[in-house]
């Protein structure tokens, strides 16, 4: 699997066009959120050392601590993704035919919603923690 952070964007875009399964909606919108986490780098990077903007300095380098920080957290958000969906697309294409099949896939894909419901309690943990901070 390509890890996002270290794909050549042609190679990533070949994937993402392809039939695999991953990456997906999921790992494409965490790159784009990193893209534009990068936009407003740059727009810091633009701001910093400039005599009419001094007052903001310091503003500017938290932003740029900040923003270095949540892009980081975009493409593991984006790798995260391919992680987790690529056992359920896996479960899909499993046979279903018989009883037992079924059941198989029934368990498998039960567990699927019992890991996203923890994933998204510890997220909604982290969130409130960030909040309150």
């Amino acid at each position: 699997m390509i890890m996002t952070a270290e794909a050549q964007i042609k190679d990533y875009l070949e994937l993402l066009s392809s039939k695999a399964p991953v990456p997906g909606g999921g790992g494409a919108s965490a790159l784009a959120g990193a893209l534009g986490d990068s936009l407003g780098q740059m727009v810091v990077h633009l701001t910093l050392g400039k005599k009419r903007y001094a007052q903001a300095e310091q503003d500017m380098l938290n932003y740029e601590r900040e923003l270095k920080r949540l892009q980081q957290e975009f493409l593991m958000l984006a790798d995260k993704d391919a992680e987790v969906f690529a056992p359920l697309a896996a479960a899909y294409s499993m046979p279903s035919s018989t009883k037992e099949e079924q059941e198989e896939l029934d368990r498998l894909l039960n567990k699927f919603c019992d890991c996203l419901d923890e994933q998204t309690k510890i997220l909604k943990k982290e969130r409130k923690e960030r909040s309150d901070a």
